[in-house]
């Protein structure tokens, strides 16, 4: 695991899983194999923050975040992760690709993980890793720029939480100076706190299934076809990987 969160706000973290943590670099016959005994739905998105640098894939963003036990998707898609309730998320799948490479006109598949478990509050996500106290300090925010949890300040029902709105952030711990989303015009208030209009729901902080996740360290497997700014839906994840094709 890496073990480098420390509170040292002059460090680049790297938000990258271990080398020997999770399934990694794949191919595209070893992962359709994987598939076959899967039927669940699967929401594919553009990550905006990974970019191919000298052949491999290089992170600058908070999410998904890949330290610790499981990987996180709590700090970006809001509207997609409003899509469904935390229940409903339970077995569902996410694929992250690449932004499109300059060069090839292709979006590179990035990661791809089960959703384990998924929450409505920071409240609840932070519990849950009461006792894995590794994770819950390696992915706090208030001590690494990469972090995608957030510290409660105090103890507090989650109904007082849910009765609140824009101030939900005073119930937690600002980020660390340097935080991804603290010099993004304070947008980690919003990841506490924010209503999808278009489905009119909080959304869910997404835990992945540690045993169903992977990941890709470099361009491997891209999508056939150009993917949109916006997620799309397979409801099949065999049908899913139809589209994908190796480089």
């Amino acid at each position: 695991m890496n073990n480098n969160c420390i509170s040292d706000k002059n460090i680049e973290f790297e938000n990258s899983p271990d080398k020997y943590q999770f399934k990694r670099n794949l191919n595209l016959e070893i992962l359709s194999k994987d598939f076959n005994k899967y039927d669940n739905g699967i929401y594919s998105y553009v990550l905006t923050t990974v970019t191919n640098e000298n052949g491999n894939f290089k992170q600058w963003g908070c999410a998904p975040n890949f330290q610790g036990k499981y990987v996180t998707l709590t700090t970006c898609k809001h509207c997609m992760r409003s899509y469904k309730t935390p229940d409903e998320w339970s077995n569902m799948w996410i694929a992250g690709f690449g932004d499109l490479n300059i060069e090839s006109k292709k979006n590179f598949l990035f990661y791809l993980m089960r959703i384990k478990i998924a929450f409505i509050s920071f409240k609840e996500l932070w519990e849950f890793l009461n006792d894995d106290k590794e994770t819950q300090k390696i992915k706090n925010s208030r001590y690494n720029p990469f972090g995608d949890i957030f510290e409660p300040k105090k103890e507090f029902s989650l109904n007082d939480e849910l009765k609140m709105t824009e101030n939900n952030f005073n119930f937690y711990h600002e980020p660390i100076d340097g935080h991804k989303h603290k010099d993004r015009n304070e947008s980690w208030k919003k990841d506490i706190y924010s209503i999808c209009k278009v489905t009119n729901r909080r959304p869910a902080l997404l835990v992945g299934d540690e045993n169903n996740t992977f990941y890709w360290s470099k361009p491997m497997i891209y999508f056939k076809e150009k993917l949109p700014r916006n997620c799309i839906l397979d409801k099949n994840i065999k049908d899913f990987v139809t589209k994908l094709r190796e480089k």
